[in-house]
């Protein structure tokens, strides 16, 4: 687990936004899944640092 003061706050939105755009262009269902974990990561280490701020 990380902390949210840990977490690089560009680099979580950047990481954010592409697995957003990944979401849109896969196909398959391992791959929907896969693209799904990744933007709950990402949305996840996003709402973090911003409880900190």
């Amino acid at each position: 687990m990380e902390k949210g003061s840990d977490i690089d706050p560009q680099g979580a939105q950047q990481a954010f936004e592409i697995a957003e755009v990944n979401l849109r262009k896969v196909e398959g269902n391992r791959l929907t899944i896969e693209a799904n974990l990744a933007l709950r990561r990402g949305r996840t280490r996003v709402r973090a640092i911003n409880t900190i701020s």
